[in-house]
């Protein structure tokens, strides 16, 4: 799963923020890398640890959340899996609903 958001700053500078789960922690089943940058320029990086799918999800959905309300539009998005988790029922209908959207077209 990927999700890059964008916003641009007050200054005319383009912000990015992308949420992925493509590397995997070694002493823990589930993580989370999320980076942020401005434009081209080299970005920041946070990697999160899970013990189980669900904390994950919840996460996702924390982080989703604040940037929406911080003005970040949806970029792109791509997950393998139709529905995230069996576990908890996150959906990429959900993502887009939590980012304002109807469809993953409307990106």
């Amino acid at each position: 799963m990927i999700v890059t958001l964008y916003k641009t700053a007050i200054n005319g500078a383009l912000l990015y923020y992308t949420i992925h789960d493509r590397q995997s922690g070694l002493s823990h089943p589930w993580s989370l890398t999320v980076t942020w940058s401005r434009g081209a320029g080299r970005g920041r990086e946070k990697f999160y640890l899970f013990e189980n799918l669900a904390e994950k999800d919840r996460m996702i959905r924390k982080l989703l959340g604040r940037r929406t309300k911080d003005g970040y539009r949806l970029l792109y998005s791509f997950s393998r899996d139709t529905a995230w988790s069996d576990e908890t029922g996150v959906a990429e209908a959900d993502m887009a609903q939590a980012l304002g959207r109807t469809s993953r077209s409307q990106a």
